[in-house]
């Protein structure tokens, strides 16, 4: 009878030494789960304390990778919302207080917690402070200004058109007409103009490109640029050319237009061949030619470079969103016409697309430079 009882109470006692290391496992993973997050919200409290919101992003973007079935990590969400939100509310009092380039940093900042977890109220605080940026800015390095273009798509190319009488119809590289979506992006107003690139040659000692006697006023476009000089550029002053297909949009906005005005040409709205300058004319002169959002210069003055390489086919397989031209090629892209190119009706359509070698150089040849919000 001892022995029969002394036999159930082992297995009794066996039983619960089984539960007990089981419940001890369980026990074991939250308290180091607790332990993880504990000392990972403690090094996040320090960066927070301390300023950096850009280390805080990094120990929660860390925190993430490394623990993803963490029991404490919707904690650790909720931390990243609230310095998702402290951020947002930072950036609307900046916008409120009329400060002009730092709620587009600010902006930039919030855009990189997007890859984080978070709730809808952050997400529409992110959305708020998006429609808030300035439609205009002033870049600081070079002093030009910006336009905002909005995220969206819009018509890219131009199909041909029976019976076209006034040259407007689209040429073989610029069909099929497509929609595209582009991210948010801010391009200049004008032109890169010759005071602008004589001021990057002289602190960086790049050799400025000889310019026609008729083209020496510090607020004319910059003409006889390569392509690699227009990059130079790009690279002192922190930004970079545009696409083919950010130009486009500059240009003839969302409604597809043929002209950066309208749909009728002018020969009035620009510096083409038709108006027999014969040269090049100060940026903006032409007022009544600016493009929907409020860019400059789009048709005539210079050709502009853009970042693409050419192919003809390159539309009939082109990406839907944020295209970015072929991976290689010889030849580069020039968008906008010139004061000198004949046929303007046709040469100066925001569609019409231009290839040349990279090395090429023109008294007709410049370029104007973007800057991503994505």
């Amino acid at each position: 009878m001892k022995e029969r009882i002394a036999v159930c109470l082992f297995i009794l006692v066996l039983g619960l030494m089984q539960k007990g290391i089981i419940a001890g496992v369980d026990d074991a993973k939250m308290y180091d789960d607790y332990q993880v997050f504990q000392s990972a919200a403690q090094e996040l409290k320090e960066a927070r304390a301390g300023g950096s919101d850009e280390n805080a992003l990094l120990l929660l973007n860390t925190f993430f990778a490394r623990n993803p079935d963490n029991k404490f990590r919707n904690e650790m969400v909720e931390k990243a919302c609230e310095i998702r939100q402290a951020i947002a509310k930072s950036a609307m009092d900046f916008l409120k207080a009329n400060t002009f380039i730092k709620p587009v940093e600010l902006y930039l900042l919030l855009v990189k917690y997007e890859s984080l977890p978070t709730d809808s109220l952050t997400k529409d605080k992110v959305n708020e402070l998006r429609n808030s940026l300035p439609r205009e800015m002033k870049w600081d390095k070079d002093k030009s200004e910006m336009v905002i273009v909005t995220d969206g798509e819009f018509t890219m190319g131009s199909d041909a058109r029976p019976n076209d009488a006034v040259g407007q119809a689209g040429e073989v590289d610029e069909q099929p007409e497509h929609k595209v979506y582009l991210d948010i992006y801010y391009v200049d107003k004008y032109e890169v103009t010759i005071g602008q690139f004589d001021k990057f040659c002289k602190e960086t000692g790049y050799k400025m490109p000889e310019q026609p006697e008729w083209n020496s006023q510090n607020n004319q476009p910059v003409v006889n640029v390569s392509f690699e000089d227009a990059q130079a550029y790009c690279r002192w002053v922190g930004k970079r050319l545009p696409t083919e297909a950010e130009w486009e949009k500059a240009a003839r906005g969302v409604n597809a237009l043929i002209y950066p005005w309208g749909n009728e040409w002018n020969k009035a709205f620009s510096n083409n061949y038709e108006s027999q300058l014969k040269k090049t004319t100060s940026i903006g002169a032409f007022k009544q030619g600016a493009s929907a959002f409020g860019c400059f210069d789009m048709a005539g003055n210079v050709w502009e470079w853009c970042s693409d390489w050419y192919d003809q086919i390159y539309y009939k397989s082109v990406p839907k969103s944020n295209p970015a031209g072929p991976e290689t090629g010889e030849v580069r892209v020039l968008r906008g016409g010139s004061w000198r190119i004949p046929q303007p009706t046709k040469q100066l359509r925001c569609a019409n697309r231009c290839a040349v070698n990279p090395n090429w150089v023109s008294n007709d040849t410049g370029f104007r430079t973007v800057f991503s919000l994505k």
